[in-house]
């Protein structure tokens, strides 16, 4: 990482959107489908409301350290036991949420696009070039990301556009699916959709003002909460049924349309 390298804010904003967006973008919704049916909407809503609360919260805790990541928080308050146990739990959580995208994404492309061949092969098609990009720098990444994510947000909103007249309102009841209880109380585990949020913590030292923090995770969170209840509430919109078919990319489903299964 440029260690001299700080972001603007809306460079900042695009840097986390794009991360929480990449869970979007692939199944998670059809996840929240079969969890929440036709409670989907009310859920991704209830979900995002505790998201933007939660968010809220930590950065009113992180107004004395507003110079300090998670890491330097926890030396200050534990010592280094402390930073290398939080160190460890951070660790173990970005190699978790890597490995589970980087094998569905891959997973998906293969089962799309490349079916004759081995997994692994597919999965170095995807890690290969990431490791190239991520020797350019942290700096070339960023700037990189600021103009791609107007594309990417636009491309998502062009997509739920094109299947507008497929869209049946019907679909949407009975609004609370399974029952208020499944929304509101089971349904409340759904904020694990949200768990980039963690990416925020090491946000505050690459800000060039960072009285910056508190918008910039607000507005990252608000804009993902946005395209996750669009993104949920199209596809019920258009696949009441989507809970019984074989798991694939959310994207490719509204790219197919309801015609392709019938």
């Amino acid at each position: 990482m440029d260690a001299n390298h700080k972001m603007g804010k809306t460079e900042a904003i695009a840097f986390i959107v794009i991360i929480i967006a990449s869970q979007i973008i692939l199944n998670l919704p059809n996840n929240l489908l079969g969890q929440s049916g036709n409670g989907v909407l009310l859920n991704t809503v209830y979900i995002s409301i505790i998201a933007v609360s939660f968010c809220l919260f930590i950065c009113k805790l992180y107004k004395p350290f507003s110079d300090k990541d998670i890491l330097e928080i926890a030396e200050y308050l534990g010592g280094k036991l402390l930073k290398n146990i939080i160190g460890c739990l951070y660790l173990i959580f970005f190699f978790i949420i890597t490995a589970t995208l980087i094998r569905y994404f891959s997973n998906s492309l293969k089962l799309i696009y490349f079916e004759n061949y081995p997994i692994i092969l597919v999965i170095l098609l995807f890690i290969i070039p990431v490791i190239i990009i991520n020797r350019t720098g942290f700096k070339a990444i960023s700037r990189v990301n600021l103009i791609v994510i107007p594309a990417f947000l636009a491309s998502i909103l062009l997509l739920i556009l094109s299947c507008f007249t497929n869209l049946k309102i019907g679909n949407l009841f009975p609004i609370l699916g399974y029952g208020a209880k499944e929304t509101f109380i089971y349904g409340a585990a759904n904020i694990s959709v949200f768990s980039s949020i963690g990416y925020l913590y090491f946000l505050p030292p690459l800000l060039k003002n960072l009285n910056d923090f508190k918008q910039v995770s607000i507005i990252s969170i608000i804009i993902s909460a946005i395209y996750l209840v669009l993104i949920s509430t199209c596809l019920l919109m258009l696949f009441p049924f989507l809970t019984q078919t074989e798991e694939i990319l959310s994207i490719y489903l509204r790219m197919l349309g309801p015609n392709s299964f019938t």
